[in-house]
């Protein structure tokens, strides 16, 4: 399982958020929403301004710094979210038909690799 880990220095915390979209489904949502409304302001895990250590590309590079929410592009908070295909998408032979099958097949594999440990 792969994490995309992002550390606040002002917190001391790492947030950890799963990079793969079937895997955001399994993150348990707060008690007072439903998985069904979407949340126009998703905030992000660090303020503004706070120094994000361990991502600066070249040496001698000025500290990567967090932006405001509003800085970011619409998309970035939607990365998690799992693909809805369209009707057409679905048909046998279309990339959203291949994708669920593709699913299927998996979850098949891992449950016969679970069965033959048993």
């Amino acid at each position: 399982m792969f994490h995309i880990a992002v550390r606040c220095s002002a917190s001391r915390t790492i947030y950890n958020k799963p990079r793969l979209a079937h895997l955001a489904s399994s993150v348990s949502q707060p008690a007072n929403t439903t998985p069904n409304a979407k949340n126009t302001s998703v905030p992000s895990s660090c303020p503004k301004d706070t120094v994000l250590t361990g991502l600066s590309w070249l040496k001698g590079q000025a500290p990567v710094v967090a932006l405001a929410d509003e800085e970011y592009p619409p998309w970035l908070w939607t990365v998690l979210e799992p693909r809805k295909y369209t009707e057409e998408e679905m048909q046998p032979g279309n990339a959203g038909y291949k994708a669920q099958m593709r699913k299927e097949r998996k979850a098949k594999i891992r449950l016969s690799n679970f069965m033959k440990t048993q």
